[in-house]
């Protein structure tokens, strides 16, 4: 049974506790009719983040249900991908296929291979291989699998540019662009793909270089944000968060029915950046499909404190953290809190741990656990 149980964060800002409240929402989405002869919504990058959406919905809900019922589906648009790749395994986009990513001008251009669509579609191959895996479709999970391994392997050598440090938008008949755009390269910093020096590199050359042109859609920000917060800027997404979403006018489109929307506001990607409050900032994520065992990582990004729940399919997660204190309460699911200390730490409960890196600790956390971590800091260690 999913948890009937509702998120919330709070924090120090008022200013990011009233954009959570005027924002919570949620949304699900399932593609297209038989027969199978173009992408969804004729748009490649739409049924990749499908893919995508169905194995992440089990990795949160642990519900094998819904990707049992996803599937034959799922393997339908999958085969047809797989019928419009080139020898070298790599998606083609048709001439009539729209391409949606941003709405980005470069993309009326059709000629060539993009790499944010390989990266996309590497990833949606993946996703399929790990959803055949979990309903013991052995056949299909290996060729899967086969072809997500071949194309991981190719992209970056592809797509590279080692003068530059990024990845380039296109490749047209061998040749890479001078084009450096957005997309591929936060794709491949939030999907992993990146070595962790790349990911710094990238960093710099492309999300913290304004001559690169920046996202023009909420959706896209998203993944931005998110890749951020994985390299650890979470100072510079809340600034990205205050500046963007703290409007008069956004608050009235998003609380308001009646309000003239604006279109790249109209859809739940307006506010898909709650996301990062419980993921990056309350730090929790699972390990396990429906959080059988999960990690917290508690972030404070330059607050005060945070706090806030995190709903699980059968229970929920507490989280509270200021600079001297953290506090845990799992009612369901167990696994390790990560923190950091530059003194010794100690808990009102269970046996914490020294872990890789310097002043890195971790403690296991059962369920039904209440625990709390005093973090008796040096003052130059009080900001995360």
């Amino acid at each position: 049974m999913i948890s009937t149980n509702k998120p919330a964060f709070r924090c120090s800002d008022e200013t990011f506790n009233e954009i959570w409240r005027v924002c919570e929402r949620s949304v699900w989405q399932h593609p297209g009719q038989d027969p199978v002869t173009a992408h969804a919504d004729s748009m490649a990058d739409h049924t990749f983040y499908w893919f995508l959406s169905i194995y992440e919905h089990y990795l949160y809900t642990s519900n094998e249900r819904c990707v049992r019922k996803a599937y034959p589906r799922m393997r339908k648009f999958i085969n047809y991908c797989l019928s419009h790749t080139d020898s070298n395994g790599m998606i083609q986009i048709k001439s009539d296929d729209q391409v949606f990513v941003d709405w980005l001008p470069e993309n009326r251009d059709r000629r060539g291979l993009r790499s944010f669509e390989q990266i996309l579609y590497c990833k949606s191959l993946e996703d399929m291989a790990q959803c055949a895996h979990l309903l013991g479709r052995k056949a299909d999970e290996e060729r899967y699998f086969a072809h997500f391994t071949r194309l991981r392997k190719q992209i970056l050598p592809f797509f590279w540019n080692e003068k530059r440090q990024a990845l380039v938008h296109r490749v047209v008949d061998g040749r890479r662009s001078r084009l450096i755009t957005r997309h591929s390269n936060v794709f491949a910093i939030f999907f992993d793909y990146f070595t962790e020096a790349q990911k710094q590199e990238v960093a710099s050359t492309v999300i913290n270089n304004p001559s690169v042109k920046p996202f023009t859609s909420p959706f896209m920000q998203f993944y931005e944000l998110a890749a951020l917060c994985s390299l650890g800027n979470l100072s510079q997404v809340l600034e990205r968060i205050r500046k963007q979403w703290n409007s008069s006018l956004l608050k009235a489109q998003l609380s308001s029915p009646k309000a003239e929307v604006d279109e790249k506001l109209c859809y739940a990607w307006g506010i898909c950046f709650l996301y990062l409050f419980g993921r990056y900032f309350l730090g929790v994520k699972p390990v396990k499909p429906g959080y059988e065992e999960f990690e917290i990582r508690p972030e404070l990004g330059g607050l005060e404190f945070i706090e806030g729940k995190v709903p699980l399919p059968n229970g929920e997660i507490s989280v509270y953290r200021n600079a001297d204190l953290i506090r845990i309460q799992a009612s369901s699911g167990s696994g390790y809190l990560y923190f950091s200390s530059s003194l010794p730490p100690k808990a009102s409960r269970g046996e914490i741990e020294k872990f890789i890196g310097k002043n890195q600790y971790r403690l296991w956390i059962d369920a039904g656990d209440e625990v709390g971590v005093t973090l008796t800091q040096s003052p130059s260690s009080k900001t995360t």
